[in-house]
C-alpha cells in the first residue's frame, strides 16, 4: 500500500514564503511610488498591501 506524505507542513512554508516576496515587491512599489509622488499608486499598493498581509 501507498501512502502520501503529509505536505500540510510544506504548503503553509511555501505559501509564507510566497506572501514575504509578494510584501517585499510591495514595499519596493510603495517606495518607488512616493518618491515619485504618485499618491495614487502609493495609497493602492499600501491598501493591497495591507490586505494580501
Amino acid at each position: 500500500m501507498i501512502f502520501m506524505p503529509d505536505i500540510t507542513g510544506l504548503t503553509d512554508y511555501v505559501s509564507s514564503q510566497v506572501a514575504a516576496v509578494l510584501f517585499i515587491v510591495m514595499v519596493v512599489m510603495i517606495v518607488r511610488a512616493f518618491i515619485s509622488q504618485r499618491w495614487g499608486m502609493f495609497f493602492s499598493s499600501f491598501i493591497f498591501a495591507v490586505v494580501a498581509m
